[in-house]
């Protein structure tokens, strides 16, 4: 739809607006032109069956010499605006070229001390991607918590192939350390193209920004590698995303935490009682190997522990208990060849010292150890229902990610290096807020003004983030202040816009308080809104692709989205009231905003018409996913009664709220220069 739009146009659009407010140079109203020119000459490529990214055509040439002015110009404006420091190339360039490396992770954090071990880990473990050709560059924005010298031990400690960097930005805010760490990545990816000469790196490369507080599946990268290799007519590609599910328990009155850290602490003495494992322990999809109904406690030679069932080929590995946490829960230790270790408790659970809060196993044993009380019901669905159900409907229930237009936030976006070039990544500001939210989803809302695709990643390779947003979130519902980032009830870009304070200072004040709410809260207020974000955004961009689809591909696109949720009587019923034919026509003469905002008020009348028919197929995801995991229906059925019942949230308005005024009561310790919330003087009221 953008592809076609005068540059003018572009630049006067809700996709490039914040640019003007920030402390950026303006949008340059050439790279639009040259990155219009960039997409028509790689669809020619393409077309002819020419791989745009590999240099062995001269009919390539005109295209790489206009990925080089796009990347080359924005490299001098970065320059002569934030200064020559600032878009340095990393060091060993030359050895970079040879190992032909071409996917940077940008890691950007501040203060990170609890988070950032596992967010490296997770990409030092990552499967079925060839590490010489990954660069991780860490980002530090002047943390003080100890972060910096966790990061610098683990580059120390990197047995991998892939390489590391530490870099520091003084410049505080979130959103100039993914400058920094993006611009010095392009920079690089250029100086390679003139060390060896091959300008198709422009295409190749491509440069990925995560926070310092994320996990990733073992095969993300490899995921987002094979899209960006097989199609490249994709410019981005953004990782399905959930909260980190493990994390989420934390929120549970009976859930007990099991930090590696500590419990290497409580082993000190009994180190010759680690059993040796022949399997390989680094990650969530090792823990398949161990199926949860072939673990059990049990002595061997008069030692108790816990027998590991291997697979289904009768192989075993046998666990003595080593120690004791605090509460008493025994457990014992296994560490495979490379160091990798595993905690193995006895009531079945399995931490793994490289991915402790990785994976949703946990979400099933707790329910068969009944730690989830039957009156954290609503609190289970608003928490970790939702996630379980965002990724089972498209794992297995059927939905396509094919027909999600994503947005693209810092949990390991990655876009080529040209088209990240055109408009780059910023820190965001407006004039009533100094760090805006969403500097992370500015970059790809740029790409996809001019035309270039960004695609979701799969449902099988997905992004955890940390918890502490969605604590947040659930406190503000707490205090009638219906924000996430922006008013819950905005459009688009609004609601994706706040005011952006750092919050991992805080968080364990923020979750113990909502770990005291009431389930009454939970079942009225923060389920019934919180469910509503997945609901609209599926909606949406099935609604948006059914009406650009050409009348003969609409059913497919309707089989693969709506014919999952709806029966044919419900779905029927929604052409006749709401996406009608009349719609359609009206739909596809908007422009790309509108037209995206058109549909999400189609989708919000879906939801309001057809609620019980929406949590219908929520119930019928949820028991689809503890049945094919093999738990017993007795551990879970007590979770899905009434669940067709409850409230609609969309039926009601909520408060309108400044965005602003979630941080503005005098509880908050603010940190203004550095963004970062320092402490909660006192808890606003009792819940």
């Amino acid at each position: 739809m953008n592809a076609s739009r005068p540059v003018s146009e572009i630049l006067d659009s809700e996709l490039v607006s914040l640019a003007y407010t920030s402390d950026v140079p303006d949008p340059d109203p050439k790279q639009f032109e040259l990155a219009k020119k960039a997409i028509f000459a790689r669809a020619l490529l393409i077309k002819q069956e020419i791989d745009p990214s590999k240099a062995n055509s001269e009919d390539s040439e005109g295209f790489y010499r206009i990925c080089r002015e796009i990347v080359d110009s924005h490299l001098e404006s970065r320059k002569s605006y934030f200064g020559p420091s600032q878009c340095e190339p990393l060091p060993d360039v030359e050895e970079l070229t040879k190992d032909n490396r071409d996917i940077f992770l940008v890691i950007k954090f501040m203060d990170e001390a609890p988070h950032i071990k596992a967010t490296i880990q997770s990409l030092l473990n990552q499967k079925d991607i060839n590490h010489r050709r990954i660069v991780i560059v860490a980002a530090d924005n002047m943390s003080k918590d100890g972060s910096s010298e966790i990061v610098k031990e683990l580059i120390r400690e990197n047995s991998t192939e892939i390489k590391m960097f530490y870099i520091q930005q003084e410049t505080p805010g979130g959103g100039s350390t993914a400058r920094y760490g993006v611009d010095r990545c392009l920079a690089t990816i250029a100086e390679m193209c003139e060390t060896d000469g091959d300008y198709s790196r422009l295409q190749r490369a491509r440069i990925a920004v995560s926070d310092g507080d994320t996990v990733y599946h073992p095969k993300l990268v490899a995921d987002s590698a094979q899209t960006l290799d097989r199609y490249q007519e994709v410019d981005g590609v953004m990782p399905f995303l959930l909260y980190k599910i493990t994390a989420c328990h934390r929120f549970f009155k009976r859930y007990v935490a099991r930090r590696p850290a500590q419990l290497n602490s409580f082993i000190d003495n009994n180190k010759e009682k680690i059993v040796v494992s022949p399997y390989s322990l680094a990650n969530a999809e090792d823990l398949r190997r161990f199926p949860r109904a072939a673990r059990r406690v049990l002595s061997e030679a008069g030692q108790p522990g816990v027998m590991l069932g291997v697979d289904l080929n009768n192989d075993s590995l046998f666990v003595p208990f080593v120690a004791s946490i605090d509460s008493g829960l025994r457990f014992g230790v296994a560490e495979d060849e490379k160091g990798n270790r595993a905690y193995v408790f006895e009531d079945r659970t399995i931490t793994l010292e490289q991915a402790a809060v990785s994976g949703d196993e946990t979400a099933l044993i707790s329910l068969e150890n009944n730690v989830i009380n039957k009156d954290e019901k609503w609190k289970w669905h608003a928490l970790i229902g939702h996630d379980l159900f965002l990724t089972w409907s498209f794992q297995k229930m059927g939905l396509s990610e094919e027909l999600i237009l994503p947005d693209t936030s810092d949990a390991l976006k990655i876009f080529r290096a040209w088209s990240f070039a055109v408009g780059g990544q910023h820190q965001l500001s407006r004039p009533n807020m100094e760090r805006v939210t969403g500097t992370d989803y500015q970059s790809g809302r740029v790409i996809q003004s001019f035309g270039g695709q960004t695609v979701l990643g799969s449902s099988k390779a997905y992004t955890e983030t940390e918890v502490d947003r969605l604590a947040k979130m659930i406190r503000n519902f707490a205090n009638d202040q219906s924000v996430f980032y922006g008013h819950t009830r905005s459009r688009g870009l609004e609601r994706a816009s706040g005011l952006y304070l750092h919050m991992t200072s805080i968080q364990d004040q923020v979750e113990a308080e909502v770990r005291d709410y009431g389930d009454s809260f939970f079942e009225q207020i923060a389920f019934p809104e919180r469910i509503i974000f997945p609901f609209r955004w599926m909606l949406q961009n099935f609604i948006g692709y059914y009406a650009r689809a050409n009348a003969s591909d609409r059913e497919t696109v309707a089989n693969k989205s709506f014919k999952v949720i709806f029966d044919d009587s419900t779905w029927t019923s929604i052409q006749l009231l709401i996406v009608t034919n009349d719609e359609l026509l009206k739909l596809n003469q908007l422009p790309f905003e509108k037209f995206r905002e058109r549909c999400e008020e189609l989708s919000e009348d879906i939801l309001i018409m057809f609620w019980k028919p929406m949590m219908e197929f929520y119930t019928r995801t949820l028991t689809s996913y503890f049945n094919d995991h093999h738990l017993e229906a007795h551990l879970y059925d007590w979770l899905l009664t009434g669940l067709t019942t409850c409230r609609n949230a969309l039926s009601e308005n909520r408060p309108d709220i400044d965005p602003n005024e979630v941080w503005a009561s005098p509880e908050f310790v603010i940190d203004h220069e550095r963004g970062q919330v320092l402490n909660i003087k006192e808890v606003m009221r009792e819940q």
